[in-house]
């Protein structure tokens, strides 16, 4: 449902700007490693189109943000290595990776002129959260593996780690809900519902947009919503 809305706005933004927009939807299911490979690989065959050698696309952007919350509890009370397993291939494996192969296949070695990864992070990448220490150590690992991706890369590929700020999302209603959680954490989540304090999703994005579009920031680092405006490099 989230895709074909994005699909149906993009089209209306194209309409608005009369430019042509060609929208695709994949589902995958980036926990299942022995298959992701062969999975993204005829994503990306479809996408990598050429003329006379030539690549069409001058600027390739991708937005890593697939991730699950799961484990919630206590660090000390880990008792399912298989869920443990399951999600970190999700939060970790899987997303460094497709990082790594998206620049190995949409860079100035093929023709684009530049690339951009967006990784997806949290204020919990950089401040411990109780009961969350999974997510956060996962945030964190994905941090770093993008802030090290940023100072191997050549000119014409920029890396930004984006923390979105607190969103009300399916994530965090889970974190709500769940017997798990701790006391204040839960409490912090529910009165930020209540006062209506979340951060508006439509606002975040369009700090996203602005960011990426403007290459106004410093590749690797850490930019949260709430930051100002990043002095560029």
């Amino acid at each position: 449902d989230g895709l074909n809305k994005t699909s149906e706005l993009l089209a209306k933004q194209a309409d608005a700007g009369a430019k042509e927009v060609t929208v695709t939807s994949h589902v995958v299911d980036l926990s299942e490693l022995d298959s992701l490979e062969e999975k993204i690989t005829d994503i990306f065959q479809d996408l990598i189109s050429t003329n006379n050698n030539q690549t069409l696309y001058e600027r390739a952007i991708l937005i890593n943000n697939a991730g699950s919350i799961d484990p919630i509890g206590k660090s000390s009370q880990l008792t399912s290595l298989q869920t443990l397993r399951a999600c970190n291939d999700l939060n970790v494996t899987s997303s460094i990776w497709l990082s790594s192969y998206f620049i190995r296949h949409f860079s100035q070695n093929h023709g684009i002129q530049s690339t951009t990864v967006v990784n997806i992070s949290s204020l919990c990448a950089i401040q411990p959260f109780k009961t969350l220490g999974v997510y956060c150590a996962g945030k964190a690992y994905r941090d770093m593996f993008h802030e090290t991706m940023a100072v191997e890369e050549e000119e014409g590929v920029k890396i930004l780690n984006y923390a979105p700020g607190a969103i009300e999302t399916n994530m965090t209603r889970t974190i709500m809900e769940s017997e798990n959680t701790d006391n204040e954490v839960g409490e912090n989540l529910k009165k930020m519902r209540d006062e209506k304090t979340y951060v508006k999703l439509s606002d975040t994005a369009q700090k996203l947009v602005n960011l990426v579009m403007s290459n106004n920031f410093q590749s690797g680092k850490h930019v949260d919503y709430w930051d100002e405006d990043p002095e560029c490099s």
